[in-house]
């Protein structure tokens, strides 16, 4: 009967039956029934809905028949769930199913795609064979005399990852600079009449930004992204700008990023965006729309990490290892502008040690001729 719930956990990814046996580690302990039920208390508390429930099912999975007292507990726990996540729930949000619960579905959170990759459980790739390594220049004179080794991972989306693409010393200025801007990850509230900036618990991680005129090799490593993707990444104002800072990121233990798009607005509504122009004055930004969408993603792996911490991408059924001085480079846009779905993708939960990674989103508008356009691609 376990073997129905082999969902994931939002902090560790791991199958609950996993989890519950200790096996993302050691396989020395095992969660007891109370402290299964804690996990769904403790779940239920935070607003993570489709988690609470699948905890507490797997508890009354558990319990022999016998006891009488824990399954009424844990069927009136299921049924108080059931009833918040239904009065609350909102198509949208990855705390709740796809849908309202119903004794007749059973339904997986949303992010246990996520959950597969991150855990290793890949998709074929459609047509592999075309997939290549490669040794060459990328076009860049630059490059000639240093070209770069790359692996093509995937065709939908185009995603890359490029070897030995930064050198140790480059690394460490990157740490140096940014550990004492690091902060903890945070999201802002857009509702005009709510104006917060809260922690994120989509994102457990530190960020800083660092410009290119934060040191001399930063703006020699924005050149080298330049050469090796062929697109503008240059820093400049709000309405000729090709890249943006570059953003490093540090997780601990259990550090991770939920599935999401590297997208600011092409995925949202129109009414979601129209929702700016009567506020702008109460601080809706509408200055990072000027450059353009993030056409792209180039992100660096600063370290290795001992267990966990890949780039995972549900959709396209891959996730990406983290190797040091390597990074990984996909595009968030078809060619022809519309937004690519299969570039939904997320950081998986850092299990052992520790990871460093630096992003460098690349704009929209300033590439619009380095990328030829492709009907429906």
């Amino acid at each position: 009967m376990l073997e129905k719930y082999q969902t994931t956990t939002p902090t560790t990814e791991l199958s609950l039956a996993d989890c519950v046996k200790s096996k993302a580690i050691t396989p020395s302990t095992e969660l007891n029934l109370e402290d299964c039920i804690r996990v769904g208390n403790v779940t239920l508390d935070h607003g993570i809905y489709s988690y609470a429930i699948t905890w507490y099912r797997y508890c009354l999975a558990l319990v022999d028949h016998t006891h009488l007292h824990a399954h009424r507990i844990l069927q009136d726990a299921i049924e108080h769930a059931e009833k918040e996540h239904n009065s609350k729930w909102r198509a949208d949000d990855a705390n709740f199913f796809h849908s309202p619960v119903s004794p007749d579905v059973r339904q997986a959170p949303k992010n246990h795609l996520f959950g597969e990759v991150c855990r290793g459980i890949h998709t074929p790739v459609p047509e592999a064979w075309r997939l290549r390594c490669y040794v060459d220049h990328r076009g860049s004179a630059s490059l000639l005399l240093r070209p770069v080794k790359y692996e093509q991972l995937h065709h939908n989306p185009e995603l890359y990852i490029f070897y030995n693409i930064i050198s140790d010393v480059e690394m460490n200025v990157i740490k140096n600079l940014s550990r004492a801007l690091l902060h903890r990850s945070a999201v802002v509230d857009h509702n005009p009449n709510n104006k917060t900036i809260h922690l994120s618990q989509a994102r457990i991680s530190h960020t800083a930004w660092l410009a290119n005129s934060s040191h001399s090799f930063l703006a020699t490593i924005a050149q080298r992204i330049a050469d090796t993707t062929r697109l503008f990444v240059f820093e400049g104002t709000e309405h000729n700008m090709a890249g943006e800072k570059l953003q490093v990121l540090n997780y601990g233990i259990g550090g991770h990023y939920s599935m999401h798009l590297d997208l600011l607005f092409k995925y949202r509504t129109e009414e979601e965006l129209s929702e700016c122009y009567p506020v702008i004055k109460e601080g809706c930004d509408l200055s990072k729309f000027a450059p353009g969408d993030r056409l792209a993603t180039w992100m660096f792996y600063l370290s290795d990490v001992k267990a966990g911490g890949h780039t995972g991408f549900p959709y396209a059924g891959i996730s990406v290892a983290p190797v040091k001085g390597s990074a990984v480079f996909w595009y968030n846009l078809k060619s022809n502008g519309f937004v690519n779905t299969q570039s939904h993708h997320g950081g998986c939960p850092v299990l052992l040690g520790h990871k460093w990674a630096a992003n460098k989103w690349i704009r929209e508008n300033v590439n619009f001729l380095r990328r030829p356009c492709i009907n429906n691609q």
